[in-house]
């Protein structure tokens, strides 16, 4: 009983340092997404965090606020579309299955 009661603890301290491990790899990720062909330039890294934004001077003379908002909104959400993409590919490749598979392990679905 008390091996196996080891064995668990074991485990849970492997899965502590591989998720350890793929929270600083999806840190250090830069991922970057152009909309308005160039006009919006937006960088997240793999955890969903805004690194930078730029807005070229020429959208900004424009004075076009609601293309503005449309072509910012549009590169946002494409960036984390790929940043949630690179999260679920990175830990499939490290510990075989997905973000999803683990929230569905944990809460006791099988789906």
């Amino acid at each position: 009983m008390q091996d196996n009661l080891k064995q668990v603890f074991e485990k849970i301290k492997d899965a502590r340092h591989i998720f350890a491990e793929v929270q600083t790899e999806l840190k250090n990720k830069r991922i970057e997404v152009e909309t308005g062909a160039g006009l919006v330039k937006i960088v997240v890294n793999g955890t969903q965090e805004i690194i930078e934004i730029h807005i070229d001077p020429e959208l900004i003379q424009m004075k076009d606020a609601k293309l503005l908002e449309d072509l910012v909104k549009s590169a946002v959400n494409e960036a984390m579309q790929k940043a949630q993409k690179e999260a679920q590919t990175l830990m499939q490749q490290k510990v075989g299955f997905g973000i999803g598979n683990l929230k569905n392990l944990l809460s006791g679905k099988n789906e």
